[in-house]
């Protein structure tokens, strides 16, 4: 049995949560930080409710008909209904051929001037399937772009007997970004730095033209693509802003 002398009842021997785990309930270096961590939350959160920066910019309507040797076949207006769901502040969509022995290239170019939770960029590995088509392939193809070298996703694409490539990327405020995960970590930095929402999805698609020889086909396909890639990589930063 217990006695008063024992140290169940002598409260000067029960150590402190705090004690316990070497810590200070109010460490003057946590409360500095705290109060550094609340301040930048409440100036992040005030910055973004600051009007975003008035970007200057010639509209997508002006962009060249005549681009590498690649002239254009055919504008195409897209419908309401999708427009209600894409939701972009402008939008392009074009065919455009390099000679009639050959399938024309589709460019498809969604500018958002700022982006939200219902109207931002659609990832086309996520829509082409919706549509369809099977994604065979998808590979890294390198792009020139500022005097380095970008990447973008190159993807072979089937539906029944049909076959189809693709090269697309996201056009990141001055950036060619092929991967989604890293566009948008790019957007936080933009949002954070520069109370910038705005960017843009670029895709070309064409064709591949059936025939024994599909191999052959594929990599016609491919320079297509990149020919008309590579003919409006030095023009976008005056379509869609640096």
């Amino acid at each position: 049995m217990a006695t008063s002398d024992s140290p169940l009842h002598d409260a000067t021997t029960l150590p402190s949560p705090a004690g316990h785990y070497g810590l200070r309930l109010f460490s003057p270096v946590a409360v500095v930080a705290s109060f550094l961590l609340l301040g930048g939350l409440l100036w992040f959160s005030h910055d973004l409710t600051q009007e975003p920066p008035k970007l200057e910019r010639t509209s997508l309507a002006e962009f060249p008909t005549d681009i590498g040797g690649y002239h254009l076949l055919k504008d195409v207006k897209l419908d309401q209904a999708t427009l209600n769901v894409l939701r972009p502040t402008e939008v392009l969509m074009r065919y455009y051929q390099g000679s009639e022995q050959e399938p024309p290239v589709s460019l498809y170019i969604p500018f958002f001037a700022t982006q939200e939770e219902d109207s931002r960029i659609h990832n086309p590995a996520a829509c082409l399937p919706g549509a369809g088509w099977q994604i065979v392939r998808r590979v890294r193809e390198p792009l020139p772009w500022r005097g380095k070298t970008a990447y973008a996703n190159l993807v072979t694409l089937q539906k029944g007997l049909d076959w189809q490539m693709g090269l697309y990327w996201i056009h990141s405020r001055g950036r060619v970004v092929a991967g989604e995960y890293r566009a948008k970590l790019f957007l936080m930095y933009d949002v954070f730095t520069q109370r910038r929402r705005d960017g843009a999805l670029v895709r070309l698609m064409t064709s591949v033209a059936s025939g024994p020889d599909r191999e052959a086909a594929m990599a016609a396909a491919k320079a297509r693509l990149l020919g008309l890639a590579n003919g409006i990589l030095p023009i976008l930063p005056k379509y869609l802003p640096n």
